[in-house]
């Protein structure tokens, strides 16, 4: 997990840790033992009062977090929590709504993800949906769930100027700094974002959706593509909103004296282009597109996770002795960075070791040849050592062939009657 993520997610399964608000500590101790005991009215009890004092307080990550926790304790079923979540939002302070929509849109794709099965078994027919979401069609449910996301990011001004720091009882931190993400706006963009470039929207798209073209501006500098209106009849077209909210979060940061945020931006255009274009020149773009970035940017560890991704593209084309190449620079250049260990990592999936061996299972004269698959080895090392076969079968009635470990350990621990080694060529390509 390199980014913050909402740590609602897990308020879905009735796993949320305890806030650390100094005025509402003891309550939310005594919300806690209410639910050891198995007293889920009583934690409900303890909890309305920690939801009223900490709106006043303003401390609205905290109040989102008990709201959450309360709809949750009062019923196990999902669909009722998503009804009962979408009560308490209306009702709730300006200030809180932006988050809680993203949490209401979370929930509703957890709650697909979980009945998957049921949403694409249904077509869309031309009666209206009723208010019973459990019966929706897919297109109508990824409606209502753009629907919360676009209400997340209403007031975009008001967003960028609250630091992601002050959700920070809501937001489990990620393994990058909140400089990546500074800004509510940006957490919520980037929800948003996930969203719409998610792979099941395919299953819900209408023959004339728009696809997006790997000629197109999608992996071209800022500069074009920011300037890039996409033509397409479709304006709810997942991938459009998602094109449109990269811009609207790239224009954002375009001018900032840190360039963490805008570099973390960018690169991540630049995935989901790769991710979602089509095309044949898809991915020669992606890693110009790549490499333009490591070359600009080589002063910021972010580059790094660039280089990374140029290598995987071009380690996923075979050419591993150049992937290898390309990893390695981002290793030497930022070898604690996550970048740096992406390639380090990329660089050991090369160059890692294996071997398989392969001959009959019953020799006689001509004696077969003993045939050796293998990548990065040199040398191989053979050992023949007594074995009464009969009698092995014998003890294994229903599997005569299968050794496990302590046999194989005896069997090794024999002393051989032939031994030998034989040298291999070795593999400069790092394959098989």
């Amino acid at each position: 997990m390199f980014h913050r993520i909402l740590g609602l997610a897990v308020v879905f399964c009735l796993l949320l840790t305890l806030v650390h608000a100094d005025s509402r500590d003891e309550l939310w101790k005594e919300v806690q033992q209410a639910e050891k005991k198995g007293l889920p009215k009583t934690a409900v009890q303890k909890l309305e009062p920690i939801i009223k004092s900490a709106i006043e307080d303003k401390d609205f990550d905290e109040a989102v977090k008990a709201i959450a926790k309360k709809v949750s304790l009062e019923t196990p079923k999902s669909e009722e929590r998503i009804q009962k979540f979408q009560t308490e939002l209306d009702k709730s302070p300006a200030a809180m709504k932006p988050v809680m929509h993203a949490v209401l849109a979370h929930w509703y794709w957890t709650y697909f993800q979980q009945n998957r099965y049921r949403f694409m078994q249904r077509t869309q027919t031309s009666a209206p949906p009723g208010k019973d979401f459990t019966t929706w069609s897919l297109p109508r449910l990824f409606n209502e769930i753009g629907t919360h996301y676009q209400a997340a990011l209403k007031e975009a001004d008001k967003l960028q100027k609250v630091p992601v720091a002050d959700w920070d009882e809501l937001l489990e931190k990620g393994t990058v700094p909140d400089s990546y993400r500074p800004t509510l706006y940006d957490f919520l963009v980037h929800e948003a974002i996930d969203f719409y470039a998610s792979g099941e929207q395919a299953a819900a798209k209408p023959e004339d959706a728009f696809e997006l073209s790997a000629g197109s501006p999608i992996f071209s500098s800022v500069d074009d593509f920011l300037k890039w209106t996409p033509d397409s009849t479709d304006e709810e077209a997942p991938t459009l909103q998602a094109i449109q909210l990269y811009q609207k979060l790239i224009t954002f940061h375009r001018n900032d004296k840190a360039n963490a945020a805008l570099l973390d931006a960018d690169l991540s255009r630049l995935k989901f282009g790769y991710n979602i274009a089509f095309g044949e020149e898809k991915n020669a773009r992606y890693k110009a597109a790549l490499e333009k970035f490591v070359d600009q940017n080589g002063d910021h560890q972010i580059s790094a996770r660039a280089t990374h991704d140029w290598a995987a593209v071009v380690h996923s084309e075979d050419d591993w002795v150049k992937a290898r190449s390309i990893a390695q620079r981002g290793m030497n250049r930022y070898p604690d960075s996550i970048g740096g260990k992406q390639c380090y990592n990329l660089i050991q999936q090369i160059e890692a070791r294996q071997s398989q061996i392969t001959t009959e299972r019953v020799w006689n004269k001509p004696l077969p040849t003993i045939d050796i698959t293998y990548r990065n080895i040199t040398k191989v090392f053979f050992r023949v050592v007594p074995f009464d076969h009969q009698e092995f079968i014998s003890s294994q009635r229903w599997s005569p062939e299968s050794l496990n470990n302590n046999q194989r350990q005896e069997i090794l621990k024999r002393k051989p009657v032939k031994e030998w080694s034989h040298d291999l060529p070795k593999t400069e390509d790092y394959q098989q």
